[in-house]
């Protein structure tokens, strides 16, 4: 029976550090990638290298001019 206890605290302190990790990383990202994020409604926002419209940073491609960020 202890040892279940055990498995189950290793499990939720390893499920807590993996979304720790996980937000710090997206932020690093968000930060990176120059996303800045509006005071009115709290979404991130980037600016599109093509055509310079901002749009939601989770957008997969810019509503204004369809560009997708991949290049060719």
């Amino acid at each position: 029976m202890g040892i279940l206890v055990w498995l189950i605290l290793a499990f939720l302190f390893f499920l807590s550090l993996y979304f720790v990790v996980k937000a710090a990383v997206r932020n690093g990202i968000v930060e990176a990638r120059g996303v800045r994020h509006e005071a009115s409604e709290g979404v991130p926002h980037v600016r599109c290298p093509a055509c310079g419209a901002t749009h939601d940073f989770d957008a997969v491609k810019c509503p204004n001019c369809g560009h997708t960020g991949e290049e060719g």
